[in-house]
């Protein structure tokens, strides 16, 4: 519903069925990994609040995230120990993060899970009209291109077995 009411309209990539698609990726991700219940359940929490951070901020939406997640966990009586690994999961998906641990390994897979999906390019369009609305970059096609071969090359990459046997070859 926060995603529903109170993102901008100009986020087009970063909304509610780009959080529905790194959820979806997380349970596909889960099926492969050897994960507690409680883990199971802090993954999917942290993916559906990854990116919530955005109805506040574009800067440091993985803080505002957690800001937002910490407030409705404890809303909801979840025990501190719970909200910190949480918030850890939420935010080690900022871009270029390096995963300390296989369930930071799984989000940051997922959230990257659309770079070998068969609708990238219309999801990849979705991102550069989001940041042109945004004022964020505005490139030439030649200039966009080029920086997402540059992401894919050497700024990205899959860590789980799963994304690296059945997602790097896609990507």
């Amino acid at each position: 519903q926060l995603l529903n009411t109170q993102l901008d309209s100009r986020y087009l990539y970063h909304n509610l069925i780009h959080t529905q698609r790194v959820v979806d990726a997380t349970k596909q991700l889960i099926e492969h990994e050897k994960c507690s219940d409680k883990e199971v359940e802090n993954l999917l929490i942290a993916a559906w609040f990854h990116d919530t951070g955005f109805v506040k901020n574009n800067d440091d939406h993985e803080t505002e995230s957690v800001q937002i997640a910490t407030k409705f966990l404890k809303e909801n009586r979840i025990e501190t120990s719970q909200i910190k690994q949480i918030e850890a999961l939420i935010l080690a998906t900022r871009v270029g993060y390096q995963p300390k641990n296989e369930l930071e390994k799984i989000l940051i897979d997922a959230d990257c899970s659309h770079l070998a999906s068969k609708s990238f390019f219309d999801i990849n369009q979705l991102l550069r009209k989001e940041w042109e609305l945004l004022g964020l970059t505005k490139k030439n096609d030649k200039e966009w291109l080029s920086e997402n071969i540059d992401f894919f090359t050497y700024r990205h990459k899959y860590y789980t077995e799963y994304a690296l046997k059945n997602w790097n070859s896609l990507k």
